[in-house]
């Protein structure tokens, strides 16, 4: 059993201070004692297990109760090659990481820069409608004209104007469906 001080065993885990205080008010690290002077000391092993065991990583990632680890990116390692200490702060780094992921996509919806995908299907499907109502309608209104007409290039000229004044209205009427 080697005793340490609160200030080793922080150093040893990587904790903050206040993160082993709290540890032990709340006895989720029970293995510990007071000198006559009023220190405390800790059992370095069975408060490393205890403190493990009774630690959810989502709390001590909200609560910022890990420094980051040094000299290696914890949350790259197979988690065999982790120690359960390691392992407790692994998950914690990756609970961090998600709840910053999910403040900046929250955040660039809020920007509009992320819209849901339901929308833009909704936007897609809606576009791709007026396009096809728009072409559409080209046979019905020049088939008249084109039915009286017998010159090859006189037709390719209706036929263009036709398709490019719908093409030109498309080009009006998909923004004002996009930005509804």
């Amino acid at each position: 059993m080697a005793e340490i001080t609160v200030a080793a065993l922080c150093r040893s885990l990587g904790l903050q201070r206040y993160a082993v205080d709290e540890a032990i008010r709340r006895e989720r690290i029970t293995s510990w004692r007071r000198d006559e002077r009023g220190r405390i000391w800790i059992d370095e092993e069975k408060a490393t297990r205890e403190f493990i065991e009774r630690t959810d990583p989502g709390a001590a990632a909200d609560n910022g109760k890990f420094r980051e680890i040094e000299g290696v990116d914890a949350v790259d390692l197979p988690s065999g090659d982790l120690s359960p200490l390691e392992q407790l702060k692994r998950e914690t780094l990756r609970i961090r990481r998600a709840q910053a992921d999910r403040e900046e996509i929250k955040r660039d919806v809020e920007r509009g820069l992320l819209v849901a995908r339901e929308e833009v299907q909704k936007i897609a499907f809606d576009s791709a409608r007026i396009v096809r109502d728009a072409l559409k309608a080209v046979p019905d209104r020049i088939a008249p004209v084109l039915a009286s007409e017998d010159d090859q290039n006189e037709i390719r000229r209706i036929l263009n104007l036709e398709l490019d004044a719908a093409l030109n209205g498309l080009v009006t009427a998909l923004p004002d469906a996009v930005l509804r």
